[in-house]
């Protein structure tokens, strides 16, 4: 009994500190829906919707990158950073992410 509860403990304990991370390799596109919200399209149809604190150009961005910590990371990852570069003003926003989820 104390080994069955100790494995459902250790298997909810570690889905609720489970989250994705996607492979900038992998990204095909993406989409600004909103001023917080990112969708990321990648490689085999895959789409992650990327929640970010409030982000001013977001929605109208042409070019986006990531700044990754530790620095060159291949992967995005909550607590990194999307860069959008805003061409007319020759200047970036860098909005840091909230959470990224796999779209089913």
């Amino acid at each position: 009994m104390r080994i069955l509860l100790l494995s459902l403990f250790t298997a909810f304990s570690m889905n609720a500190f489970a989250h994705d991370c996607v492979l900038i390799s992998r990204i095909t596109g993406f989409n600004g829906v909103s001023d917080t919200e990112l969708a990321l399209y990648t490689m085999g149809r895959g789409e992650y919707k990327v929640t970010t604190f409030y982000c001013q150009n977001l929605s109208f961005a042409e070019e986006i990158g990531f700044r990754t910590f530790p620095p060159g990371s291949q992967s995005v990852c909550e607590g990194d950073d999307v860069v959008v570069v805003d061409r007319f003003a020759h200047g970036r926003d860098f909005c840091a992410i909230q959470k990224i989820e796999k779209v089913k």
